[in-house]
């Protein structure tokens, strides 16, 4: 297993494309094998994070 927690973009799955099936079965397969993973394209300012 890798040291390193998954990134996984999150965009699709508030876009609403065709590409959120994909990220759901990213985000089932990180808490799976990892129980935690880190989210970008989450469109929270920068400053507010």
């Amino acid at each position: 297993m890798d040291s390193s927690l998954p990134v996984i973009d999150i965009h699709p799955l508030i876009a609403g494309t065709v590409a959120r099936d994909r990220v759901a079965k990213q985000i089932g397969q990180a808490c799976r094998e990892y129980g935690f993973f880190y989210i970008v394209g989450h469109g929270v300012d920068e400053e507010l994070q």
